[in-house]
């Protein structure tokens, strides 16, 4: 597992309304965990989408820093523990423990 920093990623999200809440596209380790699927631009976004047949109920979006930061805290509680970037069918380019993303954060180096 590489870990790296976020410092300035400003990511995309895929995501769906669920009984009047979001859900985000999630990408699943090879150990089986969870982690929520991030990505560096809206291309790879609806890449991923299409791979993934997540179909066109599935919407991209670019939350601010503090909408973000809320939604892996959401996701932290939801026992989601990772986060990736740019995942495909076999790999992602990065991955973080959103708990090590989170306590950056309140650091003030994210």
């Amino acid at each position: 597992m590489e870990t790296s920093p976020v410092h300035d990623l400003e990511p995309f999200l895929l995501y769906t309304k669920a009984e009047q809440q979001a859900e985000f596209a999630v990408w699943r380790l090879a150990s089986g965990e969870v982690a929520l699927a991030l990505f560096v631009d809206r291309e790879s976004a609806e890449r991923y989408r299409g791979e993934a047949e997540l179909g066109e109920a599935w919407h991209v979006y670019q939350p601010d820093r503090a909408v973000l930061q809320s939604i892996l805290e959401a996701c932290s509680t939801q026992e989601i523990d990772f986060a990736v970037l740019n995942p495909d069918r076999s790999q992602a380019q990065r991955i973080w423990r959103l708990k090590d993303v989170l306590e950056a954060a309140q650091r003030g180096s994210v």
